[in-house]
C-alpha cells in the first residue's frame, strides 16, 4: 500500500519534496500478444467436462482492439507502477461441442509491478487479476458473461496473474516519452461463466507493446 500512497500523495500535490524527488507518468500502447498454447476445461449440467489444450489468436486490430495504460512514480533508479492491459483470446482449434469460444471484451489484466531502471533496460516484476469477460457458443447454445458483477459490467471471476518483463523509454524531449516493451504473463481464471456451467482457463502470453506517454 505504501507505493501506492506515495503515487497519490505525488499526483495530489504535484510539488514539494516528494514531487522534487520523483517524477509521474502517463503511457498508452498498443501491441499485440502471442498465447501459448494452454489446458481448457469446460463443464456443462447434463454433459460430460470437456479438456483439451487451447490454441488462441489475439487479433489485436479488431474490434475491441488490444490496449494498455500505465500509471507510474519513477525516479532514477526505480518505479512503482499500475497498469491495465486488454488482452483477447480467441479460441482456434474449437473441438465439435464448441462452435465459438472468446473472451474479447475482455481478458482485462490489472498489475502492480516494481522496475529497475539503473539497467541498460527497464526489469519489471510484478502480480495482479485477471477480469475475464467470456463469450461464445457451446453445443448449440450462445452465452455471454451476465450482467452485474464486478463494477456491474459482467466481470463475475477475479484470477490472480504473475507477470514480468524488459522495456526501454526513451524521453526525445521534456516530458514526453517513448516506450517499447515485451512482458510475460501467466493467468489462471476458474470458474467463468458458460450456459449451464463454467470454463477454467490458463493464459501464458507474449506482449510486445509500444507506447508514448507524458513525464511530469
Amino acid at each position: 500500500m505504501r507505493p501506492v500512497c506515495a503515487l497519490a500523495v505525488a499526483i495530489v500535490l504535484g510539488g514539494g519534496d516528494a514531487a522534487a524527488q520523483n517524477r509521474v507518468a502517463l503511457e498508452a500502447f498498443g501491441g499485440t500478444a502471442l498465447n501459448v498454447p494452454t489446458g481448457l476445461t469446460l463443464r456443462q449440467d447434463g454433459y460430460p467436462d470437456l479438456d483439451f489444450t487451447a490454441r488462441y489468436d489475439t487479433r489485436p486490430f479488431e474490434v475491441p482492439v488490444y490496449w494498455s495504460y500505465r500509471l507510474s512514480l519513477l525516479d532514477e533508479e526505480r518505479a512503482f507502477e499500475l497498469q491495465l492491459t486488454h488482452h483477447k483470446l480467441h479460441l482456434t482449434d474449437n473441438p465439435p461441442e464448441v462452435e465459438q469460444f472468446e473472451i474479447t471484451h475482455g481478458f482485462n489484466i490489472a498489475t502492480f509491478s516494481y522496475a529497475f531502471l539503473t539497467l541498460p533496460v527497464d526489469l519489471r516484476v510484478g502480480g495482479g487479476v485477471v477480469l475475464p469477460h467470456p463469450e461464445g457458443i457451446v453445443r448449440g447454445e450462445r452465452f455471454d458473461s451476465p450482467p452485474g458483477g464486478i463494477f456491474g459490467l459482467g466481470y463475475h471471476k477475479l484470477g490472480p496473474v504473475l507477470t514480468g518483463g524488459v522495456g526501454k523509454r526513451w524521453e526525445p524531449v521534456r516530458h514526453l516519452l517513448l516506450t517499447t516493451e515485451a512482458s510475460a504473463t501467466a493467468v489462471w481464471a476458474r470458474g467463468l461463466p458458460v450456459s449451464g456451467g463454467s470454463v477454467d482457463a490458463f493464459n501464458l502470453a507474449l506482449h510486445l507493446r509500444a507506447g508514448l506517454g507524458f513525464v511530469l
